[in-house]
């Protein structure tokens, strides 16, 4: 239990959608953000913030400073979390005729560049996007259908209707469900055409996730002021570990940085 408190003192004290990185040493504002809701994703020696406007890379320093390199332009009702596969970076968010798209960005070299929009027609925006291999699973809002695409043939194959607010870890799919209680759903994908459902799990002290976390063989289920900590060690009956209530401010988003806090 100590372990987990530990582990849950980290993620408070870890808040991305931010204004600046404070380090020990220094403190580097991020001058360039467009937009002070930003999702943020950390790969190798580069640190990405996506806003609702642009898409902006900073080279982290040796010192942990940051050093401003490119922008790209998007456009986005709110800010979805993106996702690396290989050296891509996949961005949700609108074009120019309100079509949903995601922005393909090659982030291989010194400086990322455009590669290709994925473009997903007119609808509801972008909630989420996942990735399982080679294919996308994204969700709209006010939807619970789950859109899987293809990015070797760059079509959708198929749709769940597991719900929002997903996470994948493995093979396994994890979804909310919100009725008479808030549940956790999981599913095996690793047949993709062919989910399998493995269990589910309420807790009734939560009424909203906004955010899944994993760390070792556990699950921790982040709402707006509240985490719930699950071991989803036996997948077939996880249980509630710990739950933790009234933080005192309300979490956007979390996260873990080695070297870094991330505060508003």
């Amino acid at each position: 239990m100590k372990r987990l408190l530990c582990f849950v003192t980290i993620l408070l004290f870890s808040t991305t959608m931010f204004a600046f990185i404070q380090n020990l040493s220094n403190e580097t504002n991020v001058l360039h953000i467009s937009d002070y809701r930003a999702n943020v994703i950390k790969n190798r020696d580069k640190l990405y913030t996506i806003s609702e406007v642009a898409i902006e890379e900073y080279q982290i320093l040796a010192d942990e400073g940051l050093e401003y390199v490119k922008s790209i332009k998007r456009i986005g009702i709110s800010p979805v979390r993106p996702i690396i596969i290989d050296d891509s970076l996949y961005v949700a968010g609108k074009n120019n005729n309100s079509e949903n798209i995601i922005k393909v960005i090659d982030i291989s070299n010194d400086e990322m560049q455009f590669v290709r929009d994925i473009n997903l027609g007119v609808g509801e925006a972008i909630a989420e996007i996942h990735n399982y291999g080679r294919y996308l699973i994204y969700t709209q809002y006010v939807s619970i259908i789950n859109h899987v695409f293809d990015l070797d043939t760059n079509q959708e194959v198929t749709q769940y209707n597991f719900g929002a607010y997903n996470a994948i870890k493995d093979s396994l799919m994890f979804t909310l469900w919100i009725s008479d209680e808030t549940e956790i759903s999981i599913e095996n994908i690793s047949d993709i055409y062919n989910p399998i459902h493995i269990s589910l799990v309420s807790f009734p002290q939560m009424d909203f996730v906004v955010k899944y976390l994993f760390k070792d063989n556990y699950l921790f289920a982040v709402g707006n002021d509240k985490i719930a900590i699950l071991d989803i060690s036996d997948i077939n009956n996880p249980t509630l570990v710990s739950f933790i209530d009234n933080i005192p401010y309300t979490l956007s988003d979390v996260e873990i940085f080695t070297g870094a806090k991330i505060v508003n």
